[in-house]
């Protein structure tokens, strides 16, 4: 039974590193977005002042802070495996 905590523990862990890759990638590319926007449309402004930026610093605080938990429940599990 401590097998399945275990692995869910890891697979909690690799899901919050998907979470934090996925949360880079949108704030990478928002900013290329609102300026191809901006170049097909006619009458609208873009202005490059971090408009466009998604902020995402609480998404990462608690995915660090899950996996951190991710990794103590698996210690955890694998020491009462033992």
């Amino acid at each position: 039974m401590r097998k399945i905590g275990f692995a869910f523990s890891l697979v909690a862990m690799m899901i919050d590193f998907l979470t934090i890759i996925i949360a880079f990638i949108i704030s990478a590319i928002m900013p290329k977005i609102g300026l191809a926007a901006y170049q097909l449309s006619s009458n609208s402004k873009y202005h490059d002042n971090g408009s466009y930026f998604v902020d995402f610093t609480y998404a990462y605080i608690i995915a660090a802070i899950l996996i951190l938990v991710g990794f103590i429940f698996a210690i955890w599990f694998y020491k009462k495996e033992s």
